[in-house]
């Protein structure tokens, strides 16, 4: 069954098919219906992936109602991502439409996890009484969690000394995260023996040793490869050459150095010389979004097409969402064509993917709380 009624796709189908020889405006929503559509005709082994991204990025975009509708069309997680949805909309800034949207489920697990998630929302945007207000909904495993959240943005703010009475409120090991952010704080301020206390109420050892370690010098790699790895992260390329030669290092690593120095022959040659081939597919389409990143469309829909590799067995698992990135970069700066390449993809997962990042990239993002559902605008020449 389609997303729509028959008379209903009547309405949307027949006027795009109308104005397929004119030029005109085509809505955002719009574009995310036409993904639903092509994701209908994928592989009905990733319809549920294609309709649960296609959901979060319409409430990221302020679509609920829309996202709602692609959940129902999904078959696995449905719960799980009724939850992302709640978590998105409250990130967005519309915390009571979270709230009213939450009462919905029957089950009273997922209403308290959709609750657990408005709340974190609420102290990560620093509306910590609200936050707090939201926690006394919940029942205490999920009081922990908001408490960290509320205890991390302090720290994170410089508020410590709340931060201190947010992990008091805490139970013994819960609170390690928030311990930790305020210890590491401290270390940065340069104030060691403060940050040895309370790194000494960590219960977790590893994390209680490294703290301050961000803050302490750098010390230089003896690994030739990781050497050009730290060259060619600080945009020393010509350097990272130099420990490359003559080092026998991973083929990817070599592949993203390449990449990062402009070099995207090189880089595709070395990628190509890794012996497994789930490698050189899942590299390929790492530098094809690497390369979209930077605006380099061209090269990105080479290193897309390069997905596919004989035995490797997921390519499309890596190819589709680096279509994606691709359509989003490329629709910023020339919509018409992305829009023309999306839609001749003949694949429904390519196409659907495609058209996912097209629509993302006409999408304005929602003033905070602005709920943009309704139906499609009509079609129209320009």
């Amino acid at each position: 069954m389609g997303l729509f009624p028959a008379s209903l796709s009547k309405m949307f189908i027949l006027p795009m098919l109308f104005c397929t020889a004119c030029t005109r405006h085509v809505s955002d929503q719009e574009l995310f219906n036409r993904a639903v559509v092509a994701g209908e005709s994928a592989n009905a082994k990733v319809r549920w992936y294609i309709f649960s991204e296609i959901a979060k990025a319409e409430a990221k975009h302020g679509y609920y109602d829309d996202a709602l509708q692609a959940l129902k069309l999904t078959d696995e997680f449905p719960d799980q991502l009724f939850v992302d949805i709640v978590s998105i909309r409250a990130g967005n800034g519309d915390v009571s439409g979270a709230k009213t949207m939450a009462e919905g489920p029957a089950n009273q697990e997922e209403k308290w996890k959709c609750l657990d998630r408005i709340a974190d929302a609420q102290a990560e945007s620093g509306d910590v009484n609200g936050a707090r207000e939201t926690l006394t909904l919940l029942p205490t495993r999920f009081q922990q969690d908001v408490l960290e959240a509320i205890g991390t943005h302090q720290a994170q703010s410089g508020d410590l000394e709340s931060a201190l009475k947010t992990a008091g409120e805490m139970e013994r090991g819960w609170s390690d995260g928030v311990l930790f952010e305020v210890a590491d704080r401290f270390a940065a301020r340069g104030d060691k023996a403060q940050a040895h206390q309370i790194a000494l109420r960590i219960t977790e050892p590893d994390m209680a040793r490294s703290v301050g370690a961000a803050h302490s010098p750098v010390s230089r790699p003896c690994n030739p490869c990781d050497l050009a790895a730290q060259e060619s992260d600080s945009g020393n390329y010509d350097d990272a050459l130099k420990w490359l030669n003559g080092a026998k290092c991973d083929c990817r690593t070599v592949a993203f150095i390449h990449e990062r120095g402009g070099n995207a022959t090189a880089a595709e040659y070395s990628m190509r010389s890794c012996p497994n081939p789930a490698d050189v597919s899942a590299g390929m389409a790492e530098l094809a979004k690497e390369l979209a990143a930077k605006g380099d469309i061209g090269a990105a829909l080479r290193f897309a097409d390069g997905v596919h590799v004989t035995g490797a067995d997921f390519e499309e698992g890596y190819r589709a969402p680096a279509l994606r990135d691709i359509a989003r970069n490329w629709a910023s700066k020339d919509r018409k064509a992305a829009l023309k390449w999306a839609e001749s993809k003949p694949d429904g997962y390519q196409r659907a993917m495609a058209l996912l990042g097209v629509a993302e990239a006409s999408a304005v993002m929602p003033n905070r709380v602005l709920n943009k559902n309704g139906p499609p605008p009509p079609a129209r020449c320009q």
